[in-house]
């Protein structure tokens, strides 16, 4: 591949921009100037250790950027790619900005590519490509990066690398290289056409790809069945590079495309040149026998079959062998296959006896071969025709013990049926009741085949055998059974049906069988024949018929038959019941485009037909079941025209309509609004009028589609951020519920969930709130009742209404009616409002409950959680440790979003006990930290572990943990950086490095708003003043305190040592 040929061409071409054309004699860079001239003499590994040298002893020099950049070209020529790509990354992190950054770059992604590291070659050199698409290596870096993707399974991503290598200007190598590969992608992503053009570009070039290329296109000819262009293809191939290493396989595939192709002879020549070399010779050979075989060439055939038998070499399996080389598994298989196929020959020959013994040969030498059973159920063939009557009868015995779940089990039981039949047929003459026997037997093994067999053809052979076993025991019953399947297909001229025809004598006027469907349709034409055309009859029997049509799913027949009862129908009466009747037929089948044909035909007819208002219903359904809402639309306006002095149709007939437009309106708006319209024109027109107190029957029903188009129309006004509109049609609805009937009454909880719902989501929280106190007010028996409720203390919750929540969430949780699920989301709720306002007994108490009730709630693990950080700010450290301690110690912990927090929590607990061994802490954190958490998750462990090398006295481990969150982007500015930068003060304190702790605190004061943490600075930097007996400072530090911070506990302290600090100032004045 393309790795192997430029690993060193393309990595001499590139000038180093940066570099100095002329040595330089100072003494200091002696080093380097002889670095340099054996990087010229390309004496790459000395020049590299050169440069090593060089960079060790002056790495601040000036030219200590360019002889990192020669030192990486040394390692790159040097094929030390791992060292190479270390060099360029540090080169290009310390120099982004070097004239010899985009080199650097590229040479980044190339060592990778070389180090087949596909994953960081493809990142890598896609960012070169993007950040220096005009450089002289991009062409390079998107070939590599093409390369790299491909390596990936990224066939796409690979394609569009070499397109764009393609549009490039490059050399014609290079384009050729480049179509290669895309080629390779295209193949990869199923675009053999595309692939095959790119194929034919390399294959027409004289590039070293143009023999691969001719292969990939050929294999995938092969592969796709195109074997006439595959065999032109490897044929192209051979006679173009007949040195290529490809040769002796494209020799093999070239036969076998050829084989394919029956062009037996030609096949036969591509095998033959392929047997004359060691690599596919034993193969090609075999294959040569087959193309004798294939043209009935017996004698030829197994000639070269006997030849190639003796070649092979003898694979054995001993009895713990079980798995074999890869080599001795293809010559075992071999081995068998060519004596099989040897035996084959001997058959066609009639050499019975032979063909026997070669048949059992590969049985006993080849035991676990593919063709085992097939030898030996051969061999009982072979037996058979040979008139061995005896040893047939054994070998099919034998066959279901020796290859129980063998695929060739129901051949092998109609081949004993055939010897039994031979063997009756044998004894017939002197033992009848023998040879009755036998007929029997044979008869109950072809029945069962008949009855199991999953091949149509062989179940066809075995009812012609049975056929002709029930002829022996004189059962023309039976026998009418057997062959009346055939004679159907005989007489419907199916392919092959003609080897059946001798079965056709013994049926008769059995075909009319009873119960039989086609049978009862042949009767009825049949019948039809002796009516003369104006008889009253033929109407019943053109219905009937038709009916029978559609029963056996015969359409078309049902359709012709349709036209010739139209004709006779003079009132078309007829023709629409039938057309109706069969269309039921069609829908329950799902049979859609019959149904509709059928519909469509009842419509003709006429609007003054009974059917007429009940086909339009029904192709309405039809047409929506079919993806055509628009027309179901269509056929459902039609309806309601006709249905209008119908008021319970016409009010269905109006919700389907709409339905069918909001369906056809996809995410069109204009559509939608247009539906939402209709339906609610449809629910205004046949709701119940808001003065009539008592509706009769009729307005009440047809008052239930009128409130779901109500609902539908609310529902897609909400959609469409109509929310004022949306709201009048659901109190629409709502208020048809009393009135209608008791059983159609039960849909109200249901709509005012809807209706809060969608409320909800329009950001109407008060609405929605309102609707769900409705629901849990006047339903309490609804399954809505409790979560509405649920969801009416979490807006409590939201808002700031504590109590009011809380008084909800005691409810759920006391109600007995309240599921499990709602009581337990209700006590999540509470629990995390009592967690939330720093409640922290009361959500201690509520956790408790959690995990009384629900304690295999995987909620059980949250709850747990929550009463360990309760303890804690209660003041509880070692209570809280040790839940929280259990908590992490159980093995069925689950992955919750919470689980950080817990690591972090029980941390911060650990840290809040004195006298406790640390390393425990340490070790959790730095495997939470070694998980890569969320930056702001980390610096909090790293807040921790600051804290705690604190507290043992490690003030540098302390730092460098803390500086790491002052220095943290996710941190910035935060309380938690303001923490962390006053202990580093303090901690300079603590080891008497008073400017150092002094120009933290001063970051803490000058950076960060929180008065918490700039207090304590300001304190902090006085007592570092007072300590160095620097009195004026302290002074000024300690007074601004007090000016700016007045009601702070540091302020207090700094009033107190002020007044120290002032009685050690030097006096002022005059005396």
């Amino acid at each position: 591949m393309m790795r192997n040929r430029w690993s060193a061409a393309w990595i001499v071409c590139v000038v180093l921009w940066g570099a100095c054309s002329s040595f330089v004699l100072a003494a200091p860079l002696d080093d380097y100037n002889a670095a340099l001239n054996l990087y010229e003499q390309k004496r790459w590994s000395t020049a590299a250790l050169g440069f090593q040298q060089f960079l060790k002893q002056s790495p601040e020099h000036p030219k200590a950027p360019l002889a990192q950049l020669y030192l990486g070209q040394a390692l790159t020529h040097s094929q030390r790619y791992e060292e190479a790509r270390t060099v360029f990354r540090q080169f290009l992190e310390a120099h982004p900005k070097h004239t010899d950054a985009p080199l650097a770059a590229y040479r980044i992604g190339e060592c990778s590519y070389f180090l087949n590291d596909s994953t960081a070659a493809s990142v890598e050199l896609e960012r070169f490509v993007k950040d220096y698409p005009n450089h002289e290596l991009a062409v390079w870096g998107w070939q590599y990066l093409g390369e790299a993707r491909l390596n990936l399974k990224d066939a796409p991503g690979a394609a569009q690398a070499f397109e764009v290598v393609l549009n490039l200007k490059t050399d014609e190598a290079e384009q050729i290289e480049a179509k290669f590969h895309l080629a390779r992608a295209l193949e990869a992503m199923g675009q053999d056409d595309k692939a095959a053009e790119y194929y034919q570009q390399v294959a027409a070039s004289n590039h070293p790809r143009a023999a691969e290329a001719l292969f990939g296109r050929a294999s995938a000819e092969y592969q796709t069945e195109k074997f006439d262009a595959a065999a032109k293809t490897f044929d192209e191939l051979l006679s173009r590079f007949p040195k290529s290493p490809l040769l002796a396989d494209a020799q093999l595939n070239a036969g076998y495309s050829h084989y394919r192709l029956k062009d037996f002879a030609e096949a036969q020549k591509r095998f033959e040149a392929a047997a004359a070399g060691k690599t596919n010779e034993l193969n090609a050979t075999f294959w040569i026998g087959m193309c004798h075989e294939s043209k009935s060439d017996w004698e030829g055939a197994a000639k070269i079959f006997e030849s190639l038998s003796a070649k092979i070499p003898v694979v054995e399996l001993t009895a713990n062998d079980s798995e074999m080389g890869a080599k001795a598994a293809k010559d075992y298989e071999l081995g068998a296959k060519t004596m099989y196929h040897w035996a084959e020959c001997e058959s066609q020959l009639k050499k019975f006896d032979s063909a026997q013994q070669k048949f059992l040969a590969v049985g006993e030498k080849w035991p676990q071969s593919k063709l085992a059973d097939d030898s030996l159920y051969s061999a009982a063939d072979a037996a058979l025709r040979g008139n061995r009557v005896t040893d047939a009868l054994e070998l099919v015995t034998q066959f279901p013990t020796r290859f129980a779940t063998s695929s060739l089990l129901p051949l092998n039981e109609m081949l004993k049926g055939r010897v039994l039949l031979a063997r009756g047929d044998s004894v017939e003459a002197t033992d009848l009741p023998a040879a009755q026997a036998d007929f029997q037997q044979a008869s109950e093994l072809f029945q069962n085949i008949v009855t199991t067999s999953p091949t149509p053809r062989m179940s066809n052979q075995a009812r012609i055998l049975l056929g002709r076993a029930e002829k022996r025991l004189n059962h023309p019953q039976k026998v009418i059974e057997a062959l009346t399947p055939l004679a159907e297909m005989i007489k419907k001229g199916e392919s092959g049906s003609e080897e059946y025809a001798d079965a056709l004598p013994t049926l008769g006027e059995a075909l009319f069988a009873e119960g039989r469907s086609s049978e009862a349709e042949s009767v009825l034409i049949d019948s039809l024949k002796t009516l003369p055309e104006n008889s009253e009859r033929r109407l019943a029997i053109l219905t009937k018929i038709i009916e029978v049509q559609a029963t056996q799913n015969k359409w078309i027949e049902a359709d012709a038959t349709l036209d010739e009862l139209a004709k006779a129908d003079t009132s078309g009466e007829m023709l629409a019941q039938s057309a109706f009747g069969i269309s039921e037929q069609a829908m329950a089948k799902k049979e859609w485009t019959q149904a509709q044909k059928l519909l469509n035909r009842v419509i003709a007819v006429g609007d003054k037909g009974r059917y007429y208002i009940h086909a339009l219903s029904q192709l309405g359904m039809v047409l929506s079941q079919q993806g055509q809402p628009g027309q179901a639309a269509e056929a459902y306006g039609k309806l309601v025209e006709a249905a209008k002095d119908d008021k319970l149709n016409s009010s269905i007939a109006s919700y389907n309509r709409g339905l069918c437009l909001q369906k056809d309106a996809g995410q069109d708006e204009a559509k939608l609004l247009a539906a939402a319209k209709e339906l609610a024109a449809a629910a205004e027109l046949n709701a119940i009028p808001a003065d009539k107190e008592i509706p009769d029957a009729v307005e009440q029903k047809a008052a239930v589609p009128a409130v779901k188009s109500a609902r539908t129309a609310a529902m897609i006004y909400a959609s469409l951020k109509q929310i004022d509109e949306a709201d009048k049609l659901w109190q629409l609805a709502y208020r048809q519920i009393p009135k209608l009937q008791p059983a159609d009454q039960g849909i109200a909880p249901d709509l005012l969930n809807e209706w809060a719902a969608h409320q909800f989501n329009a950001g109407n929280q008060e609405k929605a709130d309102e609707h769900y106190k409705q629901l849990y007010e006047n339903y309490t028996e609804s399954e809505w009742a409790s979560k509405a409720r649920l969801y009416v203390a979490q807006g409590h919750a939201s808002a700031g209404r504590s109590e009011e929540a809380r008084q909800l969430y005691e409810v759920l949780n006391t109600d007995p009616k309240v599921s499990a699920e709602t009581r337990l989301d209700a006590l999540q709720s509470w629990m995390k409002l009592e967690a939330h306002v720093r409640n922290w007994k009361e959500a201690q108490r509520i956790a408790g409950l959690i995990t009384q009730s629900f304690a295999n709630s995987p909620l059980a693990f949250e709850a747990r959680f929550c009463i360990g950080e309760a303890q804690i700010q209660q003041g509880l450290s070692k209570e809280g440790f040790a839940t929280l301690t259990d908590l992490r110690a159980d093995p069925a912990l689950p992955e919750a979003e919470w689980r950080p927090q817990l690591e972090l929590l029980w941390a911060e607990s650990q840290l809040s006990l004195e006298e406790h061994d640390r390393t425990p802490l340490r070790t959790a954190l730095e495997a939470f930290l070694a998980k890569n958490p969320p930056p702001e998750l980390a610096d909090q462990a790293h807040e921790i572990l600051g804290r705690a090398d604190y507290q043992e006295g490690k003030f540098d481990e302390a730092r460098q943990h803390l500086k790491l969150v002052v220095e943290s982007k996710a941190s910035e500015k935060t309380e938690l950086a303001a923490k962390a930068q006053l202990r580093i003060g303090d901690s300079y304190l603590e080891q008497k490095n008073y400017e150092s702790a002094v120009l933290n605190y001063e970051k803490v004061y000058t950076n960060f708003p929180f008065a918490e943490w700039r207090a304590p600075a300001l304190h902090q930097i006085g007592w570092c003043d007072m300590t160095q007996k620097d009195w004026a400072k302290a002074k000024s530090a300690f007074e601004k305190l007090i000016s700016e911070f007045p009601d702070s506990e540091e302020a207090k302290k700094a009033a107190i040592k002020l007044e120290t600090v002032k009685m050690n100032l030097p006096a002022t004045g005059t005396p």
